[in-house]
């Protein structure tokens, strides 16, 4: 009895192993999604990844953008919610959805040349954190198995990104005019004295 659940642990293993194998042998630039990032800018494929990438001194040939499960969940929770989030969350939902479509859970689907989207899915047994460590961890993961790739956590929040920097993880912003409309962040002032435009 003990025997054969050993054997079926290194077989699970082995799995897993198979799983992360694939997962870090996908080609790219990984830049992992904070929640805010499908809320509150333009969708994925609209962005110019390569000139973004090519200002951080990385290889832009390709976009290798990761939406951890977490922030997935963010969303549907999000979504059933009252006001301007909601409907937001609820278009990036279906926006996922639908370029999703006829994938496999985890597949890397092709948004336009040189762009791929996928899911990382939670690894078998994985005991969940709040989100912003959860995405932090997806990063981290993806830095550790890939470290030479320029993983980048694309995120606009302060907190989030100190606690990237604190992680060792380097953070990316987009320009403000991939921002959509709608947000307390389309003039920020303090003291009604604008604020300079983000870089």
């Amino acid at each position: 009895m003990e025997v054969q659940r050993q054997i079926a642990a290194i077989e699970d293993a082995r799995r897993q192993l198979d799983v992360l194998r694939s997962f870090a042998e996908r080609p790219g630039v990984p830049v992992v999604y904070d929640t805010n990032m499908l809320n509150h800018w333009q969708q994925p494929e609209n962005i110019d990844w390569k000139t973004l990438l090519a200002g951080e001194g990385l290889d832009g040939k390709h976009a290798r953008l990761v939406v951890p499960l977490v922030v997935i969940d963010e969303l549907d929770r999000q979504k059933y919610g009252n006001g301007p989030l909601a409907v937001k969350a609820a278009t990036a939902i279906r926006y996922l959805e639908r370029k999703l479509a006829g994938a496999a859970p985890a597949e890397a689907v092709k948004l336009r040349e040189g762009v791929t989207l996928e899911v990382r899915l939670d690894p078998p047994g994985h005991r969940r954190a709040e989100p912003d460590l959860e995405i932090l961890r997806c990063a981290a993961e993806l830095e550790g198995i890939v470290p030479a790739a320029g993983t980048r956590v694309l995120t606009d929040d302060y907190g989030m990104r100190l606690r990237a920097q604190g992680m060792g993880l380097a953070t990316l912003r987009l320009p403000a005019a991939y921002r959509k409309a709608g947000t307390g962040m389309d003039s920020p002032t303090v003291d009604g004295v604008p604020l300079p435009a983000q870089a």
